[in-house]
């Protein structure tokens, strides 16, 4: 089911300064935890953290530093890391409303960027989004996920190992590799979208009921959640193409991002329209049902109209009807109205009426 947004922990922000560190959402009671990389092409070190340590731990160590947060109700938490790396009381504001936009801002030693983690919920078909946040600087890189529920995993597993190009190149190559690992899932979500639309159309088509017109509302306002948090990726590529931030060996691939990012707002697009043709389908589905057992109706009514006419003619109660006086009055008229009955039904037949 399509989920409203809640606005109770938001209306706390009404009337505050700008800068004034609120968490928005709801998780408050969780551990957070975090993993702190530390690596370069020879070697890694890998720390984990609870939310109670030494703010000097996560200093930045060898030549790339990933600091990974799982969390962001702790509010001190956050407001020790922005000063551990300066990062200004807007951009921690920003970090702390899990209602914000995707988004990309850059300042002079670091860019943040803002997108949504957009997932299925395991044996479900409900869709989970998580905001996840990036600061990235010349050598480091600072992650925020609100939820334990994690999508780098493959990521994480070329780091340790040394797979790939990840500890060979920068801190911005490693973002990229999370940024396009956030994307990719978007089409993992579009493809279930399309399985869910061809489903409702093959149901409305055949046997169309109430409870379709309520799975084709929640799929509409799961599409319209979707394009509304996919629809800032291409401006956020374009940016991150031109951000000094971004070597020029790793722009190659920001370039495949952008791609994709086009591909993915042209497909929800897409999507967005089946759906409203959808509804237009079961309106014109239902209408068709409701003809159909009319015309039944009608026909039916039409075949009984000169039975009900015959019936009632030698019903009357006249103490002299000739007919009523004969041998085999009754069988005569049972066997007119079974053939006056059969000639409308052959006539029916034949001018496809039914």
């Amino acid at each position: 089911m399509a989920k409203k947004q809640d606005h109770r922990k938001k209306s706390k922000k009404i009337g505050l300064a700008p800068g004034t560190l609120v968490y928005t959402g709801l998780r408050e009671k969780e551990e957070i935890g975090i993993i702190c990389y530390s690596y370069n092409v020879e070697e890694v070190e890998v720390n984990i953290y609870k939310q109670d340590v030494d703010i000097e731990l996560l200093k930045p160590k060898k030549d790339i530093t990933w600091i990974d947060v799982d969390g962001i109700h702790n509010v001190d938490l956050i407001e020790n890391i922005g000063k551990l790396y300066n990062i200004d009381y807007l951009i921690l504001e920003d970090l702390l409303n899990n209602g914000q936009r995707p988004k990309l801002d850059e300042r002079e030693d670091f860019i943040f960027i803002v997108l949504k983690m957009i997932t299925l919920k395991e044996n479900t078909d409900e869709i989970e989004y998580e905001q996840v946040s990036f600061i990235l600087g010349s050598n480091f890189l600072i992650t925020f996920q609100e939820k334990p529920k994690d999508i780098f995993k493959l990521i994480r597993n070329r780091i340790d190992h040394g797979l790939g190009k990840t500890r060979k190149r920068g801190a911005s190559y490693l973002t990229y590799g999370l940024l396009d690992t956030i994307v990719d899932h978007y089409f993992l979500i579009l493809e279930k979208f399309e399985l869910q639309i061809e489903e409702l159309e093959d149901k409305v088509l055949n046997q169309p009921t109430k409870e379709d017109m309520g799975r084709i509302m929640d799929l509409k306002q799961n599409v319209a959640n979707f394009k509304k948090s996919i629809s800032p990726i291409r401006e956020i590529a374009i940016k991150l193409e031109n951000s000094e931030f971004f070597e020029d060996n790793v722009k190659i691939y920001l370039k495949d991002l952008y791609d994709h990012s086009i591909v993915i707002s042209e497909n929800t697009e897409a999507l967005h329209t089946r759906v409203s043709e959808l509804i237009q389908l079961y309106h014109s589905s239902i209408g068709n049902t409701m003809n159909e057992t009319m015309k039944v109706l009608t026909i039916i009514s039409t075949i009984f109209m000169p039975l009900s006419f015959l019936a009632g003619l030698y019903g009357m109660n006249f103490e002299y009807m000739p007919e009523l006086k004969m041998k085999y009055g009754y069988y005569g008229l049972i066997i007119i109205m079974i053939f006056v009955m059969t000639s409308m039904i052959v006539y029916f037949r034949k001018k496809k009426w039914w």
